[in-house]
């Protein structure tokens, strides 16, 4: 088996496979290098002199800021570290605040200027039973029983029979399913109702 591989790989049976996977590698890797050169040619130049020239003026503002606050007579430390504080106060909020995604024409706000951001990890949806009603005909006290699936105390019938048919047409209203049980109180026959 290995031997029958080896000379297939040796006779370029699989050549053609190899090739055109490498092809299609190299021609991807490719093609993401050349979107990213593109991206930083286009706007990222761009967004690196803003970025440079909003740092300096921030370092311009908070300097004159601090050398005005300590011609007032404040410690430069404290200047300092208050300043130092507040920016970092506002770097966090600008990136918590994250980039805003472009609505939709399709998603009109409901309530124009509520906003409610849902996080954390999604509940799962609990998927309830159907609650369907079982009657339950047994032998009781006086004769036939229909109950609840609790075995409250329901209509008493002479004969089983009896018993077994009013029990068919309330589960029938009801959507419900009809259990018979023996004397003994073992299961004779369960089914769901018809109707």
């Amino acid at each position: 088996m290995l031997k029958g591989l080896k000379i297939a790989l040796s006779n370029g049976v699989f050549a053609s496979a190899r090739d055109r996977v490498a092809g299609f590698v190299v021609g991807t890797v490719k093609n993401a290098v050349d979107e990213i050169l593109d991206w930083l040619i286009k706007h990222g130049i761009r967004f690196g002199v803003a970025a440079a020239a909003l740092i300096t003026a921030l370092v311009l503002v908070i300097t004159a800021a601090k050398e005005g606050i300590v011609a007032l007579g404040a410690p430069p430390a404290l200047v300092s570290l208050g300043l130092g504080l507040v920016c970092a106060l506002v770097g966090y909020i600008f990136l918590k605040s994250g980039p805003r995604r472009p609505r939709k024409e399709s998603e009109s706000e409901p309530y124009p200027g509520l906003s409610i951001r849902i996080s954390g990890r999604p509940r799962p949806v609990r998927r309830r039973r159907s609650r369907r009603r079982t009657y339950d005909v047994h032998r009781g006290g006086d004769g036939w029983e229909v109950s609840g699936r609790d075995r409250s105390r329901g209509r008493t019938f002479s004969s089983k029979s009896a018993a077994v048919r009013a029990a068919e047409r309330s589960a029938a209203r009801a959507h419900g399913r009809v259990v018979v049980r023996r004397s003994d109180g073992t299961v004779q026959e369960s089914e769901d109702a018809r109707g």
